[in-house]
């Protein structure tokens, strides 16, 4: 008598969600449909489908097959978030707000859920009621150090600055290790005027952790003795990498205009006709200037540090160019000169910017602009420019006209306006236009 044959290799649903995980959706969609094939029913692989799908763009083959899974397991918590990502996605605020607070009556405080509800909310303008999500979840999770994290801000934003740092300080408490906690609860403490008990917090990180480019950084720029003339390369990519998908979120609610700016200074100071010819955008970041640029110019290349922020940028498809690169270091190397230079919000992290204007002259046409933004260093203030406890700089605006001359450029036009708000206060710009006679 034969013995039936089993496959030794079938696919499990670990292995599918595996392959997911490393980026390869063609084998993994291959298991999803293994598994269902043998299990329609199978509600974890039509759910991670879906959650492919919709990577892929197929939304409504994605939420067709989310809705497969939800109808055979209505308590599956994770695919009902999920299916809120994708009404989120395709414009249905209000569907996805649904599928966040049944997740939530599923399994109160879940982090995902509260943090994506809480998000959406704030979206919306209802930070009220995304504090009445925040405080249900932490009552059912009072020690969860993420969503102590996000409340605290929020409170602040919403002017309750000592529950905010009440909540941040319980935040240090629950959390492994040093990060992004300390920098925020750094900033508030220093924008609530209590700059030793900022000092020593990122004094005990910069301690624990003395090659770590962000404490030393933030350590440097509270403590003073020692000024760099701009930070560390890893600081800027760890920094940048780590906000990359969501930092247009974050300026929005910063109410960020620089890339704005920076394109109304062009249009007063460029050409009658407008165009711009070949223009590149130093530290493009995700991408905002091209955004507003892009139908003013016949080329844009973009240079950035921070690899992450460049994959968004390449996603808008504005940019012929994108380079990961420093970019005093790129423009030493441009061979062909460039007839426009921008630079929305990148010299903030530079002190001494003599080496910027330097690069970038060489690497301009005769008669070309380039137009950047600096933050203010007030007048009363001592130096050309300081490192604020922010980690970027401010100069002084007599300093910059000097430089601007002693390295050949002429100016044409230093603005003041205001870059975005922070910390409830709003952060005063120089927006400069200069040109190469």
């Amino acid at each position: 008598m034969k013995r039936k044959k089993t496959r030794k290799n079938a696919p499990s649903i670990h292995s599918a969600i595996a392959l997911h995980r490393q980026g390869d959706l063609d084998a993994a969609e291959r298991c999803y449909h293994a598994l269902l094939a043998a299990n329609p029913n199978d509600p974890d692989a039509l759910h991670f489908l879906g959650v492919l799908l919709h990577a892929r763009g197929d939304d409504e083959a994605a939420l067709a097959s989310i809705d497969r899974s939800l109808a055979l397991v209505p308590g599956y918590v994770d695919a009902r978030i999920n299916r809120g990502v994708i009404f989120e996605a395709t414009g249905r605020p209000g569907d996805a707000e649904r599928d966040y607070r049944k997740a939530l009556e599923l399994d109160p405080g879940h982090p995902t859920a509260t943090g994506k509800l809480c998000r959406l909310l704030r979206a919306g303008d209802e930070a009220e009621a995304a504090l009445e999500v925040y405080q249900a979840a932490l009552a059912a999770r009072p020690n969860d150090p993420g969503m102590l994290l996000d409340s605290g801000w929020l409170l602040w934003e919403l002017g309750q600055n000592e529950r905010a740092l009440d909540t941040l300080q319980r935040a240090l408490e629950f959390r492994d290790g040093f990060d992004a906690t300390y920098q925020r609860i750094g900033a508030l403490l220093s924008a609530a005027g209590r700059h030793e008990a900022a000092l020593a917090l990122f004094r005990k990180w910069y301690e624990a952790e003395p090659d770590n480019p962000v404490a030393k950084h933030k350590f440097l720029a509270l403590e003073g003795s020692e000024t760099p003339d701009r930070p560390a390369e890893d600081y800027i990519v760890e920094v940048f990498d780590r906000f990359a998908a969501n930092f247009e979120d974050k300026l929005e609610r910063l109410r960020y205009q620089a890339p704005a700016l920076v394109r109304d200074a062009l249009l007063r100071n460029g050409r009658p006709d407008h165009r711009l010819g070949r223009v590149c955008d130093l530290g493009c970041g995700t991408g905002l200037c091209g955004e507003v640029l892009h139908e003013l110019v016949d080329a844009l290349d973009g240079v950035d540090l921070s690899p992450k922020m460049l994959a968004v940028a390449e996603r808008r498809g504005r940019y012929a160019r994108l380079v990961a690169d420093d970019l005093v270091r790129f423009l030493q190397q441009v061979e062909t000169p460039y007839d426009t230079l921008v630079s929305a919000d990148t010299l903030l992290y530079f002190g001494d910017i003599r080496p910027v204007l330097q690069a970038a002259l060489g690497a301009t046409a005769g008669g070309g602009l380039f137009v950047f933004t600096l933050e203010k260093l007030e007048g009363d203030e001592d130096g050309p420019y300081r490192l604020l406890s922010s980690g970027r700089y401010a100069h002084a605006r007599e300093h910059v006209e000097e430089l601007l001359a002693a390295t050949g450029w002429t100016l044409v036009e230093m603005a003041e306006d205001m870059l975005r708000v922070e910390m409830r206060q709003p952060v005063e710009g120089l927006i400069v236009t200069a040109r190469k006679p």
